[in-house]
């Protein structure tokens, strides 16, 4: 016989195990599979831990780790938009921040501005 506490542990396992089977459906949209090279028009800041550079896709909201962009990234381009290409390279990171991208070229959009972070 089922008693209250039995229906709502059944009801429970069952929303666990929906959430498990469907990676907890995200609001954002899923990354490129590796290889795939991207465009993003978005603003670069530190990941969360504070060890790579990450650029968040304006659209998209994805983050993407470019620790690797050549040239390094300087304090001007950190308060404006930047355009970047790369190719995804790697979902492993310890960053915590989006997959790694490689071959990342960017350049300035002179016109966008970036928020700056509070002191």
């Amino acid at each position: 016989m089922w008693n209250r506490g039995s229906v709502f542990a059944a009801a429970a396992a069952g929303a666990v195990t929906s959430v498990l089977l469907t990676g907890g459906a995200s609001a954002q949209q899923p990354f490129s599979p590796v290889g795939t090279k991207v465009t993003i028009n978005g603003c670069v800041s530190r990941s969360t831990d504070n060890l790579c550079w990450v650029i968040r896709d304006a659209k998209t909201g994805q983050p993407y780790t470019v620790s690797s962009a050549t040239p390094p990234f300087s304090p001007f381009a950190l308060k404006h938009l930047i355009h970047l290409t790369g190719t995804v390279e790697s979902y492993i990171t310890f960053c915590w921040s989006g997959p790694i991208l490689k071959d990342i070229k960017w350049y300035l959009h002179i016109k966008g501005h970036c928020p700056q972070p509070s002191k």
